[in-house]
């Protein structure tokens, strides 16, 4: 197999990886994606923004044919915990409108989709979110959320 360094940090990656990414490695990748994301939450404009945060259809495309399927798969999972998440702390807009999500590949979350406190929270959340493979079905993952939640809303996330 081919390797080739990761034209951001030097990491050694397959050249399959580096065809899949631009030539950054998946921690790379990742971590240029988290920040095109936070710059999306934060734009301001005189308008309700209807930008896309996140879409299931990025997550997918950018995996080799192979590795599709268990990218939706992992999309899906976190996503369901996360959506479940937000619609019991009051976070999205419209959940009726949202859920149940029937078409996982078309999904996209949008800055109308959440409610300010909502947005606030995707924006301090989302660059450091990323479930490990085969985890994201669990509550594990959504421990930062809750805890900026409770941060935002007053609450102290540390025990006394």
């Amino acid at each position: 197999m081919s390797e080739l360094p990761c034209t951001s940090c030097g990491r050694v990656i397959l050249a399959a990886t580096a065809k899949a990414t631009g030539g950054l490695c998946r921690p790379c990748a990742n971590a240029q994606e988290r920040e095109r994301l936070v710059s999306l939450a934060t734009e301001s404009s005189s308008e309700p923004a209807d930008e896309v945060l996140d879409a299931c259809r990025w997550h997918v495309e950018r995996e080799s044919h192979r590795y599709k399927q268990r990218a939706l798969d992992h999309f899906r999972d976190r996503y369901q915990v996360l959506l479940a998440f937000l619609a019991a702390n009051g976070l999205l807009s419209n959940p009726e409108k949202l859920l149940p999500v029937d078409n996982w590949l078309a999904f996209e979350l949008r800055v109308r989709d959440l409610t300010p406190e909502g947005n606030e929270l995707f924006r301090r959340c989302c660059d450091s979110w990323e479930p490990a493979f085969g985890q994201g079905h669990t509550q594990r993952h959504l421990v930062q959320w809750k805890r900026r939640l409770a941060e935002m809303r007053g609450f102290s996330s540390k025990p006394i």
